[in-house]
This record gives structure tokens, sequence and C-alpha cells, in this order.
């Protein structure tokens, strides 16, 4: 950690672009990682719209009672099917 720089990792197409235009707008310095799996396999629709995903701000996929899964950028298609399976059991 190093106080006043924000570090970034998008998890998809769409959070790439809204990432990337806050990071842009933000006042203090960014690093975005982006992580290339991200170009091969993540397939979604982008908006043409402007729109910006606010930096520092967790998203929440899917809540719950019973654990709380963590995780960031490429992972969480992993963390989404492991999560779609602990619930069917």
């Amino acid at each position: 950690h190093t106080p006043g720089i924000v570090v970034v990792m998008p998890r998809g197409p769409r959070c790439a672009k809204g990432l990337l235009l806050s990071s842009i707008r933000s006042k203090d310095p960014v690093v975005f990682l982006e992580p290339k799996i991200l170009y091969r396999s993540a397939v979604e629709e982008v908006p043409d719209a402007d729109y910006e995903i606010p930096l520092g701000k967790a998203e929440i996929i899917r809540a719950g009672d019973d654990v709380t899964v963590v995780g960031w950028g490429a992972q969480l298609r992993t963390l989404q099917a492991s999560c779609d399976l602990a619930a069917k059991e």
C-alpha cells in the first residue's frame, strides 16, 4: 500500500470501461491493472454511453448470510462458479 495511490483491476470489459473513465477523471494517481485473460475470455456488451464506476467502493455481486467471499479482477469468474456450486449443495 502506498497512501494516495489508487489501484484498480477490472473484472470484465464493461467494468474496464467504467473504471478507466473514473481513473482518468480521478484527482489521485491511479494504477490500472489489465489482466490479459480479460481480452481473451470475457465477452460482454459494453455500452457506448459515458459512465463511471466509483473508485474505492466494493461491488456486491451476490449477497448472502453464511459466508463472505472476496475477490477482484479475472478471478471473479472462478469465484462465481464456486459460489454457484456451493449453493447447489
